[in-house]
């Protein structure tokens, strides 16, 4: 089973996926078999290098919004439950793998849906 890419198939086991195929460099379907329960899962996915230059800027969008809202490091921090120099190095991006759970508070310090934030980063990071 490949489509316009390549595709990788293995042996089906419970953590294995039956197929593996990339569409392009970005694109990966993953497909789950489970013969005992007859059903399948269809994964698609955007692939990340980790090697890229490009980095998605986390911190200075969460800075931008802190300084708007007029807060300090450290009512955001103690609203995270988090030392203020955690919440600087998010800032200067230090920390590029923050929890959801981080993410989470932060919004909700900022009166901001989690959605809201992301579309934040998201529309900051199209202009770089």
């Amino acid at each position: 089973m490949c489509f316009n890419g390549a595709c990788h198939q293995k042996s089906v086991t419970k953590k294995e996926p039956f197929a593996q195929i990339l569409l392009g460099s970005q694109i990966e379907i993953i497909i789950y078999y489970f013969p005992t329960a007859q059903f399948i899962i269809i994964l698609i996915r955007r692939r990340i290098s980790m090697q890229s230059k490009e980095k998605v800027k986390i911190g200075k969008v969460i800075r931008r919004l802190r300084l708007e809202r007029g807060l300090s490091l450290e009512e955001v921090a103690l609203h995270c439950d988090e030392d203020s120099n955690f919440i600087r190095e998010i800032e200067v991006e230090k920390h590029q793998d923050l929890g959801l759970t981080t993410l989470y508070l932060i919004a909700k310090k900022f009166d901001m849906k989690l959605w809201e934030l992301f579309k934040e980063i998201e529309e900051d990071n199209k202009v770089l």
